[in-house]
This record gives C-alpha cells, sequence and structure tokens, in this order.
C-alpha cells in the first residue's frame, strides 16, 4: 500500500473518531520500515497526530546505528518503548510493555506527563468482536487471561 493512501485511510478514520489523538506504530519491527514509516509520521504529525513507536531494538542501538531512516523515524516519534519482549522478565505492572527490560524514551515533551504516572496506569486489553464474527484484540495480557478469552470465545 502507498503511503499516502494509508494516510488518508487513516485520515478518515481520525475524522470518523474525533478521540483519536495519535498513532502507534508497531509489529513488523518499525525500524526495518524506517523510511516510509517516517514520512506517514510527518503526514501524521502535520495534522496534529502523535506518534508512539515500539521497537524491539535498544534506543542506544537505534542511536548508535546512526542511520538515517532510522533518525528521522526517531524524529517524528513522541514516545519510544524500546527492547525485545523477553520471556523471562515477563512483567505487567506497567502499560504497553510486556517485559521489564523495556524502556520509556520520550522524545518530546507530548507524553511527559506520564513519567510520574506510568506505575497508575494498568495494562489494558481491547477486544473488538466484528459482526462478520471476526474479534480483534489489542493489549498486553496475562497467558493466562489470554487462554481464558480463548475458551470463552470457542477459538
Amino acid at each position: 500500500m502507498k503511503v499516502e493512501d494509508l494516510f488518508q485511510r487513516m485520515m478518515h478514520d481520525v475524522k470518523r473518531y474525533p478521540s483519536i489523538e495519535g498513532v502507534t506504530f508497531l509489529g513488523g519491527e518499525p525500524f526495518l520500515q524506517a523510511n516510509p514509516l517516517a514520512l506517514l509520521g510527518k503526514m501524521l504529525r502535520g495534522e496534529g497526530l502523535s506518534i508512539m513507536t515500539f521497537s524491539g531494538f535498544t534506543y542506544e542501538a537505534i542511536q548508535k546505528a546512526n542511520r538515517s531512516d532510522w533518525n528521522e523515524l526517531l524524529g517524528v516519534t513522541d514516545l519510544l518503548i524500546d527492547g525485545p519482549y523477553i520471556d523471562a522478565l515477563h512483567d505487567l505492572s506497567r502499560p504497553w510493555v510486556g517485559s521489564l527490560n523495556q524502556k520509556y524514551r520520550f522524545l518530546t515533551s507530548k507524553y511527559a506527563h506520564l513519567k510520574d504516572e506510568l506505575r497508575t496506569i494498568q495494562n489494558k486489553v481491547e477486544v473488538h468482536v466484528h459482526p462478520d464474527g471476526s474479534v480483534h484484540i489489542n493489549g498486553i495480557a496475562r497467558k493466562i487471561d489470554l487462554e481464558q478469552l480463548k475458551n470463552l470465545l470457542n477459538i
């Protein structure tokens, strides 16, 4: 899909759901798709939306690589959550992360107010059941909770 087409689809949803304040880049390692995501990020930021980026790379590794495309993606990112998920360090005590090694990097002031509130924000799971029977699950949950959900939904 072309970046411009994706941007138009996203803006359609933003107009439809005015409570949307930002976009999250994750999955498929954003920094391995840095050029198109940086371009998309610039377009979205131009519309007043924030950008949160998840990466399996550490912030230090991203900086050390000193790649222009990676730097551009960092440049449009308000909040970076870095570090790979490590099963042995599984932890759900902080929002949006799944293991203790993952860190929050406040790259702009957009979400800086959350720094002191992170321990009070609970992780949550959103479950959307659509009329066609498809189920979309977003968030971080304990394995036992996911198993119970699967049993409930007969998946």
